[in-house]
């Protein structure tokens, strides 16, 4: 069993006392515009479905600019990172096989690569994931995040019809 540091005295009191909800603020704040989240959500839920070149295309068309002359390296890359990433039973994305900061940093080293240039809001989204990630893996490795954040992201009506719209383009 863990027992804290001695310093600690307000941890060490506090942890044996029956389960508690507590609040992980991770120094991050970001507001999202609907055209934002919806950005945000898209390439996301392209990705939850295992569809990298999707999330590529959604990337691309969203970019506030990019001087990608050639797409396809990038949609390729795009489609290997996301095969590459579902590790979990029934290609799940879970925190004990997943390293979301990794991959994230693989995103963002394919969009600079690119020059595909991305929303400082989304930057500091992905950095928020990153942090939580730790917290996630510590609580609960097995945790398949994609199905738990994406009924809750397509809880948002506007995001929800962004992705019924989206998915009537195809």
């Amino acid at each position: 069993m863990y027992e804290p540091p001695p310093t600690s005295t307000a941890w060490a009191t506090s942890w044996r006392r029956e389960p508690s909800l507590g609040f992980v603020d991770a120094g991050l704040v970001v507001e999202l515009s609907p055209r934002d989240q919806r950005n945000c959500v898209l390439p996301f839920h392209a990705i939850a479905q295992g569809d990298g070149e999707r999330a590529a295309d959604l990337m691309l068309n969203n970019a506030p600019q990019h001087a990608c002359v050639d797409a396809a390296p990038f949609r390729e890359g795009m489609r290997n990172l996301v095969q590459q990433a579902r590790f979990g039973p029934d290609g799940s994305f879970n925190l004990k096989a997943l390293h979301i900061g990794h991959v994230l940093m693989q995103v963002t080293s394919l969009v600079r690569l690119h020059h595909v240039k991305i929303d400082p809001a989304f930057t500091s989204l992905v950095m928020a994931i990153g942090v939580l990630e730790g917290l996630g893996r510590q609580l609960d490795p097995d945790l398949d995040l994609f199905s738990v954040a994406m009924p809750l992201l397509l809880k948002s009506p506007h995001l929800r019809d962004a992705v019924r719209s989206a998915s009537t383009l195809n």
